[in-house]
Parts: C-alpha cells; sequence; structure tokens
C-alpha cells in the first residue's frame, strides 16, 4: 500500500547487496550499489553527468537502440509486438496513446481480453500533450516519445514474473547492453496512479537523468481508497530518447533524436549550432542553477524553438498519419491546436522553412521505420494545406474581434483581459493569446500569458467527452439468465418459438428471441409475438447487459407461456441492406479519400441512412461519383459477408486497429464482418450474406456538419430504386412544363432563363421610366414648403421595400434639398421610407427621428440612419395625421 516501505523491499536488492537510502536534498528514499551515495540519483539533486563523462555504450541512431532493447527481452522469453497508433481507437476514454499500458487498457488490464503475448516487449511511440509549453525550454520535455517496455500480466492461476524478475531485467539490461556501471545506477522509490489504476514503482536514474519506471501495478481505485486486483501487472516504461542522449552524450536530446534534421534546419536558416553553450547551458540547468541569459542572448531563445518545432511537427507527422483529421473538436482539436502554435512558432523563429518542409524531412527520417507515415504523406500534405488556410483566414478574422474585445474593456475601464477569457477566445475562435497581447500593448491594456497556457488548454480536452445516454430501463436483470440470440445464429429466422421468464411492466423476457435489439446505429426489430389466447405488438427492443426486453403494446403473454414470435422480415432486411451498405461505403470512401477516413457515427434505416466520416473538406461532384462507383461495383462482385467471434488480440493482430471504424467494442472476443478484400470491422450489427443482396447504393446528399467531419446520407436495395423512380417522375413533369424532350432539358432551362432575365432587364427599364413619371406629374408638384426645404410624402399600395426606396431615390436627384416620405399601405399595415440627403443632415435633420415620430403616430416601430429610416404601422386610420406631424417634427430640429 502507498506509504508502505515493505512494497520495495525486494530480494533482488538484499541479494546483491542494494542499499536503501534517503536523499539528503529531496528527502525520497532510494536504492543503490554506491554505498557513498547521498542522492538520488535524479537532478536536481545532481547534476546531469552524462553530458560531463560518457556513461554508458553509444547507440548512433534510435533505430539500433530500440533494436537492441527488442532483441534483449526478446532472447530473455518475451514476444515482440507491433506497436500500435498513437491514436487510441481502441479508447473510449482518451483520444491519445500516453504510455504502453494504454494499449492493453482496459480490456486487458480488466481481465476481459487475454494479451497479445505473455510476457511481451514493446516499442511504443507515445504522444503526451500536457508537456507541450515546456519542449525545447528544458532540453529534455517532449510531446512525442518512444516508450519502450516489457510487460507481465499475473493471474491468479498464472503467474509470470513480479518485481524480482522486473528489476532483474532492469538491471542486466542497463549493465549488459548499455554497459553502465552498476553504481551509476539508482532505484527511487516511488508511487504510480492512472486510468483506475494504482501500485509501487520505482524510478531508474542513471546520470542525473530518469530513464526507466518500473510499475506494479496491483490496486484499483474505488472511491478514492485502492483495492487489490485480481490481476497482477509488469507496467515498465523505458524513456528510448532519453537512454539515446545518454549514450550520445549530446548537448541536447534534440541533437540525439533530430541530428540531420537538426543541421539541415540550422544551415538553411542560417543559424549556428553552438554545441559547447548549450551543453553548460543544459549542464546547469540540471541542478536549478541560476543563470545569466543575457549571456545567451536572442540565440537560446531561438535555439529553444527550433527545438519545439522539431519535436511539434515530428508528433504532428504520427497524428496525421494514424488519421486523425484536424477540427475544432475531439482528437482532431489536439492536432488543430499544435499546427496552429507551430505556425506561430515558424513565425517568430524566422527559420527559412515553411510546416510542409518540416514535415516532410520528419517524413523522410520516420517513415524508413513506420511504413505509413510515408503511405500516408501526400494525404498529410492536403490536411496541412487546409489547415494553414483556416489558419490564415483565422488571424485575418482574428484582428477585428480582438479590437473589439479591446475596446469593449477600455470602456469599461478595465486594464486586463483574464485568463479564462483568453480560454474562451481560443477554444471558441482560435485566436491565440499572443495575438491579443500584441494588440493589446499597443492600447495600453495588459494582458499576462502564463507559460503554460496551451497545456491548460489541452488539459480541458485530453478525455473523451461522454455523450448522455438515452434514458436506460432501470430494470434489475441479475435475476434472468442470458437472452438466447437466434438473430445470431441466423439472421434470416423471422418466426421462432420461445417461453416467457418475466415481465416488467410493458416488457417480456423470453428465453430465447430473433428480435434484434437496438444497438451499434441499427435500429430494433419489430413484429408481433401471439400465444393460445392472445396477441401483441413488438414495438421496441432494447438489451441491458445479456437480457433482451421486448416492448409490446397490447396484451401480454402469461409467465411460463410458449409464445411464437414473428419478425417485421422486410424491415429486417432493409436494416440488413443497409449495414452491409455502411461497411462497403467506408471501404469505397476510403479508397477514394485515403486513409485518415474514419467512421464517426451511422444511423441505420429502413429508407434512408446517414454516415459521418472523418475529412478536411467538402466532397467534390466528381469524388461522389467515384465513391459510387467503386461501392456499387462492390455489391455487383457478390463477395462473400462472413461473421464470426475471435479473441481481441487476434482480432487485433489480423486486421490492424482499423476494425473499430464502428467505435469501441466490448469484451474479450470481438464480433467480426469481414466482406473479404473490401472491409472488415468489429461489428455488433446484422448483415446479409453476401454483398449482392445490399442492391444499388446511392448517395443523395453530402454536407459538412462540423469542422473535420462529413455527412453522407444515402440509400441501398428497394429504397434506391424508389428514390430513381422519384426522380424519374420529376423529369418527366419538368419535360412536360417545358414541352422538350429530356436529352434537351438542360438546353430549354438556360433559354428559359435567359429569356426570364431579358424580361426582367424590359421590367427594369419599364419600371424606371413608370417612377420618373410618377415623380414628375404627382409627387413633386404639390410639395409641403418647411423653411425652403420640401416635404414630399407618396401613397401607393403594395410596393416591396426596394420599389419604395427607388422612388424615395428619384425624388432627392429632382430635389436636392427635401425630404421623401413612401408610404405604403398593405392590407393591415403601413411600410414606410423616410430618405433625405447628406446635405439636409448637416443642418440637424435626422431621418431617423422622422421615422420615429410616424411610428408614435401609426403606433409601431421604426429604426435606420440620419439620411434613411423605415417603419411601420398598424393605424391606418391615422394616416392623414402624418404630413402635419412631420411639419411639427422638421421644424423642431430646424430650431435647434
Amino acid at each position: 500500500m502507498k506509504g508502505n516501505k515493505e512494497e520495495y523491499a525486494i530480494d533482488y536488492f538484499k541479494k546483491y547487496g542494494f542499499e536503501r537510502k534517503i536523499c539528503k536534498n529531496c528527502g525520497t528514499p532510494f536504492w543503490t550499489l554506491n554505498h557513498n551515495r547521498t542522492t538520488c540519483g535524479e537532478a536536481p539533486c545532481e547534476p546531469y553527468d552524462f553530458l560531463i563523462n560518457p556513461i554508458m555504450k553509444k547507440y548512433d541512431s534510435i533505430d539500433d537502440l530500440r533494436n537492441a532493447f527488442l532483441t534483449y527481452f526478446n532472447k530473455n522469453g518475451h514476444a515482440i509486438i507491433e506497436p500500435y497508433p498513437v491514436v487510441a481507437r481502441w479508447r473510449d476514454d482518451i483520444y491519445l496513446t500516453i504510455a504502453s499500458i494504454a494499449v492493453f487498457q482496459p480490456h486487458v488490464t480488466n481481465g476481459e481480453a487475454d494479451p497479445p503475448a505473455n510476457p511481451l516487449v514493446i516499442s511504443q511511440p507515445c504522444i503526451r500533450l500536457v508537456d507541450v509549453d515546456d519542449v525545447g525550454k528544458t532540453m529534455k520535455h517532449l510531446t512525442i516519445f518512444e516508450m519502450a517496455a516489457h510487460h507481465a500480466f499475473n493471474y491468479p492461476n498464472k503467474e509470470i514474473y513480479w518485481k524480482e524478475k522486473t528489476v532483474e531485467l532492469c538491471h542486466n539490461f542497463l549493465t549488459e547492453i548499455m554497459k553502465v556501471d552498476p553504481v551509476n545506477i539508482t532505484y527511487k522509490e516511488g508511487w504510480w496512479e492512472g486510468g483506475g489504476n494504482a501500485g509501487p514503482c520505482l524510478e531508474v536514474c542513471v546520470g542525473g537523468l530518469e530513464i526507466a519506471t518500473l510499475v506494479f501495478m496491483m490496486y484499483k481505485t474505488v472511491n478514492d481508497k485502492y483495492e487489490l486486483m485480481p490481476m497482477r501487472i509488469v507496467d515498465t516504461g523505458y524513456g528510448l530518447e532519453r537512454i539515446l542522449w545518454e549514450s550520445q552524450s549530446k548537448p541536447t536530446i534534440f541533437h540525439s533524436i533530430y541530428d540531420e534534421i537538426l543541421n539541415e534546419v540550422l544551415s538553411r536558416s542560417g543559424i549556428e549550432d553552438k554545441t559547447e553553450i548549450l551543453r553548460e547551458y543544459v549542464y546547469k540547468s540540471s541542478i536549478g542553477g541560476k543563470q545569466d541569459l543575457k549571456i545567451y542572448g536572442e540565440y537560446l531563445s531561438k535555439i529553444q524553438g527550433i527545438f519545439a518545432l522539431l519535436d511539434y511537427t515530428k508528433c504532428l507527422t504520427f497524428m496525421l498519419a494514424d488519421g486523425l483529421v484536424p477540427s475544432n473538436s475531439g482528437g482532431g482539436y489536439l492536432a488543430r491546436l499544435l499546427i496552429r502554435k507551430t505556425l506561430r512558432l515558424i513565425n517568430t523563429t524566422r527559420i527559412n522553412l515553411s510546416l510542409k518542409d518540416l514535415i516532410k524531412l520528419q517524413i523522410r527520417k520516420w517513415g524508413k521505420t513506420y511504413k505509413h507515415i510515408t503511405e500516408m504523406e501526400e494525404e498529410i500534405y492536403d490536411m496541412l494545406s487546409e489547415e494553414e488556410e483556416k489558419y490564415i483566414a483565422t488571424m485575418r478574422r482574428g484582428e477585428r474581434i480582438v479590437q473589439n474585445i479591446i475596446s469593449e474593456v477600455k470602456k469599461k475601464g478595465i486594464d486586463t483581459i483574464p485568463l479564462s477569457k483568453l480560454i474562451e477566445l481560443y477554444d471558441s475562435q482560435g485566436i491565440p493569446p499572443e495575438m491579443i497581447q500584441e494588440a493589446a500593448k499597443k492600447s495600453n491594456v495588459n494582458i499576462e500569458v502564463p507559460e503554460n497556457f496551451y497545456s491548460e488548454v489541452v488539459k480541458r480536452h485530453l478525455k473523451v467527452k461522454k455523450e448522455e445516454e438515452g434514458k436506460e430501463l432501470s430494470i434489475n436483470i441479475e435475476k434472468y439468465p442470458p437472452t438466447r440470440k437466434i438473430f445470431y445464429e441466423n439472421p434470416y429466422q423471422f418466426e421462432f418459438k420461445a417461453k416467457v421468464i418475466g415481465i416488467e411492466g410493458n416488457n417480456v423476457i423470453l428465453d430465447s428471441t430473433a428480435f434484434y435489439p437496438e444497438g451499434g446505429g441499427q435500429p430494433c426489430d419489430q413484429g408481433i409475438i401471439t400465444w393460445n389466447r392472445g396477441k401483441s405488438k413488438v414495438i421496441n427492443v432494447q438489451k441491458i447487459g445479456n437480457v433482451i426486453l421486448h416492448e409490446v403494446e397490447g396484451d401480454k403473454p402469461p409467465l411460463g407461456e410458449t409464445i411464437h414470435g414473428s419478425v417485421d422480415f422486410e424491415r429486417r432486411l432493409a436494416l440488413m441492406r443497409s449495414h452491409t451498405a455502411t461497411h462497403i461505403l467506408v471501404a469505397a470512401l476510403t479508397k477514394v479519400l485515403g486513409r485518415h477516413v474514419w467512421q464517426t457515427g451511422a444511423q441505420k434505416d429502413v429508407y434512408k441512412n446517414r454516415l459521418d466520416i472523418t475529412h478536411h473538406k467538402q466532397l467534390s461532384d466528381d469524388e461522389i461519383e467515384k465513391i459510387e462507383e467503386i461501392a456499387n461495383d462492390y455489391v455487383l462482385k457478390n463477395v462473400d459477408v462472413k461473421v464470426f467471434e475471435i479473441p481481441r488480440a487476434e482480432a487485433e493482430r489480423r486486421y490492424g486497429i482499423r476494425i473499430y471504424q464502428g467505435g469501441v467494442v466490448p469484451g474479450g472476443n470481438v464480433r467480426i464482418v469481414e466482406i473479404e478484400g473490401i472491409n472488415v470491422q468489429a461489428c455488433g450489427g446484422l448483415h446479409v450474406k453476401r454483398t449482392g443482396e445490399v442492391g444499388l447504393i446511392k448517395i443523395l446528399k453530402c454536407s459538412k456538419i462540423q469542422d473535420g467531419v462529413i455527412r453522407l446520407e444515402f440509400t441501398c436495395g428497394l429504397s434506391s430504386l424508389k428514390h430513381v423512380q422519384r426522380k424519374e417522375k420529376l423529369m418527366k413533369e419538368v419535360t412536360r412544363i417545358l414541352n422538350t424532350q429530356e436529352e434537351h432539358i438542360v438546353k430549354s432551362i438556360e433559354k428559359l432563363k435567359g429569356e426570364i432575365e431579358r424580361a426582367k432587364l424590359d421590367y427594369r427599364q419599364l419600371w424606371k421610366k413608370y417612377i420618373q413619371e410618377i415623380v414628375l406629374k404627382n409627387i413633386t408638384l404639390n410639395p409641403i414648403i418647411c423653411d425652403h426645404i420640401k416635404i414630399f410624402v407618396a401613397k401607393f399600395n403594395e410596393l416591396t421595400k426596394q420599389q419604395m426606396i427607388e422612388i424615395g431615390g428619384e425624388i432627392l436627384k429632382l430635389e436636392k434639398e427635401s425630404i421623401a416620405i413612401i408610404l405604403n399601405m398593405n392590407t393591415d399595415l403601413i411600410n414606410y421610407v423616410v430618405m433625405m440627403n447628406d446635405d439636409l443632415t448637416k443642418k440637424g435633420l435626422d431621418a431617423s427621428l422622422i421615422a420615429e415620430r410616424i411610428s408614435r403616430i401609426l403606433e409601431g416601430k421604426s429604426g435606420g440612419e440620419k439620411t434613411i429610416a423605415q417603419g411601420y404601422g398598424k393605424r391606418m386610420e391615422k394616416i392623414n395625421m402624418i404630413e402635419e406631424e412631420v411639419e411639427k417634427c422638421i421644424r423642431g430640429m430646424l430650431k435647434t
């Protein structure tokens, strides 16, 4: 338990003469073979000695070091597991893979599924964006890093290895493979918690740097208390980049990771690599010594910025290569945040490379080891191009927004903008705080942007926000056995017999059923159940745990009765076709648009279906046509649709993480739906036997429902036929109205459009001539004279607002110093426009005040500006009072 030193009293330490000591600086207990040691072995209690004296065997590249690590543990009985993506599609609680153990959470760690091997070794790329603001500054923090790890899963009836073997393996790797002197290794006692689990840990330090953590996961946290887990897990993590840094003794960790990229960036930007100055700075910083930063000048901040750019662009390369589409929500938000922070940093460091240039260098380096990165190269550039355009547009829009905010702040007499407002502006508008700070400084408004601003923003978006689920039936199902699922045994069985084993309100519980319950975007089945003396309609089917409930309308069968169930087979078959069509469409979309396409939601229905996918821009007509062609080609090939269950680890090994297109699925075994050579998904829905049964797939509509998410609405089978028939019927009606043949429709419409445009032009010319005559012959003949100003009041019926303004404008052309009031009487409302030229406003007249006076007479409303205003009123009987009141109003304005 936490705080219990017995957790760390490992026989291996005793056997080989390790001594438990307390660090004189930080007070942390640690184990060492150096009996003269007084500190724990980690900075700032000790400096980075490896920067001065090489402390372990040198490895030239991270590839060589990774291979040495995997080979060592493989020789010691560990199966090598391929790394998982950095986007954690198998998790419903986090977006990114933050540690190697995250690969096995929650299904393996909770005992639900077997691990892919036991014990195993893996070198897993991980992303932790909470350190985003520290990258470059500390010279050791990274957003993306490789966690080399060996794991063992100990079950009550099967022990693999525990603390003794874990420490032994670690110690031997460091001493035998890395050639570290045993006296230079310390094991600090610690405690680890995460993901609902906890346990004691040992932090392994060499040369002042923590390079590994050995976690002994044995507790689960329940209501802030620790409970022993049935399984005990060895969860280790070795920082591969840190070990590489120590092995090479280079001035910074970035020199070790990005050697050739760093040289190219510095060379192309005309910046010197001052290695000895950096070595001195990092060494002094490791022990927390105060330094005079002035001696480093601008060079330090510039090189720190370049280091951060190298880390950020590697992180983005891996994110985008794993199909994370930048957006304003979810995991895509994190990608966009990093892209925009990178773009801004490129501008401030003034390097002679673009974002694409940096990403190209990263792809060239990492694509050799991670082949999928090279395969995704063009898609990565496409997504980045879109994001750069959006960033520029945001900055332009942001300038206006920022100025408005600063003006509001100054009006209120406030001289600062709080952090909460800065975060809100970044979250909602994408405006970086630095931009606000720069603009505010010019207006003497104070803004303090904390150094960890982006880290704080990231924390708000790291975990998946669970959507509120629908109201769950509050029924205790523990007393019922699992329902036998006939719909899985044979999706084409629509008739069945079963026994009633429970009645809960309007819900009937059967021992077996062919009725499919709602789930996975597929609506439930409907139908009827009959028995000797009764019949009821099944209107809703839901699943709670392993028990299926049938909501019925009408009488309910007695407990123990044998019923006959009949599923609405037409509805069922339509839904099966729709579900298989969804899988086919996902395959076609991926083929046309790229492997960044992931399903984010779907709803199958009897007629029209929808499918939401990740994609960074609207689909073109050509793309939609190509997608339809490929999807229907898959249908015509009449490929077998195979459905089977296999262990989760086997499914992931065989098909990869793309099986989770439809979302995370629970259980140790997963139900696989394989359309051979086309699509494989973990899916709990019902499907047809062969793709040919789906029928025609027709995309009806394609729209962007949010940034980075496209929605397709489509039909299949008979629904597609009905859609085509409706279109055909509409086409026939159009040809009838236009009195033309189908092949001439476009020409006929273009001809009609031209005729309409000419008629509009003729109408405008006639209208202009008409209002000129009306103004000359009628309106301007009888003005009201008020101090040499002419007031023209004209009354009309059924004019548009535009027509009223045109008449008023014509009056003002003829009479410069005049006021035009155009009244328009509809059935139960009077609309009006008041207009004057600028010259009269200089004399103190205001159209909006005149309009307001009219609105009071007519009991309506008004609004506008000094030269033009409008309004309406209901009191038509008072229309004759307007001229007199307007004259009074004008005389009053002229006097003031």
